[in-house]
This record gives C-alpha cells, structure tokens and sequence, in this order.
C-alpha cells in the first residue's frame, strides 16, 4: 500500500526543520576543518590578493574574493570564514537540489531524505563542513548537472537544462568536461 505524498507545504517544512538541522552539524564540524590538498595556499592567497595561476579556480576564487571583502576582508580568521561560508551555502544548495529532484520525481518526505542522505554521505559531504579549498561550489554545479540530467531521462525537464548545468560547472573547474558526453547523449 502506497502512503500518499505529503503537501508541498508539509514537505518543505519538515525539509526546512532537516536543512536547519544540517547547517547545526556543519557548523559544529567546523572546527574539524582538515586543510587537504592546496587549502593552506589557497587561504594565504585569499588573505594576502594573490591572484591565481590556475584559469580553471577564476570563478572559485572571485566568489571567495568577493565573500572575504563582504565581511571585512583583513584577517586569516576571516579569510578562512568567508571560504567556510561558501561551504556551509554550498551544502545547503547541494540539499535543496536533492530535495527538489527528489519532490520532481515524486518521491515522499522520508524517501526525499533517504535520497538525500546516500549522496550526501556518499562523499561529498566532506566539501560541506567549512572544506578550504575551490571545490564545494563545483560540486554544487555537477551535482545539478546530474539531478537535471536524471529528471531529463524521466521526461521531467528538456535536456537543455542539463546542458546549461554542465556549462556552469564547467566554469568552475575543468573537470566538469567529462559531463559533456552524457549530456550530449540525453539531447541526441
């Protein structure tokens, strides 16, 4: 038997309580910060205007740039905020578009945070908890391309979208191209 689907508004209100919940784990984590890979570099050349050698960080870093000089743009502590910033909305973007894929596919509240959860811990989630790096924006964008993709195979949307999802994450790192040929295949 088939439990109906809740109202709209019961469903983003219990997603809301949910998202809430999370942005309370991700700032409790955030003290956990682990500086992997080019973090360290990456927060001295915020602080400091060092600009990037690397095209492909462009975006990621202006959007770090532009949050470090929206609250107050001098210290470390606040360079390492506005990076921490970006992560936190990141997550949030990354579980909004869960829920709402997961809504368009006609998914119930409980199977919509099921769904969410098994990305989420599948990985990425570690990009949400105030990770120093360029990636938590990137990986907003390519998991978009790939819910517009999977709502586009469904009949939901027009492929298009997921063209222009792809393009966007493409913007924020080059490796994003390997979304080409599965987004050339769903407009084919």
């Amino acid at each position: 038997i088939e439990t109906p689907a809740p109202s709209s508004l019961k469903f983003w209100g219990w997603s809301l309580a949910g998202i809430a919940g999370c942005a309370v784990v991700f700032r409790l984590f955030s003290n956990q910060t682990h500086f992997l890979g080019d973090g360290i570099q990456i927060l001295y050349n915020l602080q400091h205007g060092v600009v990037t050698n690397m095209f492909w960080n462009v975006p990621a870093e202006w959007l770090q740039a532009s949050t470090f000089d929206l609250i107050g743009g001098e210290s470390e502590a606040q360079a390492k905020l506005a990076i921490q910033l970006i992560a936190y909305a990141s997550g949030i973007g990354v579980i909004l578009a869960l829920l709402w894929s997961a809504r368009r596919l006609g998914l119930g509240l409980l199977d919509s945070w099921v769904f969410c959860g098994t990305v989420v811990s599948g990985g990425i989630g570690m990009f949400f908890f105030g990770y120093i790096e360029t990636y938590p924006p990137f990986i907003v964008a390519v998991t978009v391309t790939c819910l517009l993709g999977v709502l586009a195979a469904h009949g939901i949307i027009s492929p298009w979208w997921a063209a222009a999802g792809c393009v966007l994450a493409i913007v924020l790192h080059l490796f994003a191209i390997t979304l080409v040929p599965a987004v050339l295949y769903l407009i084919a």
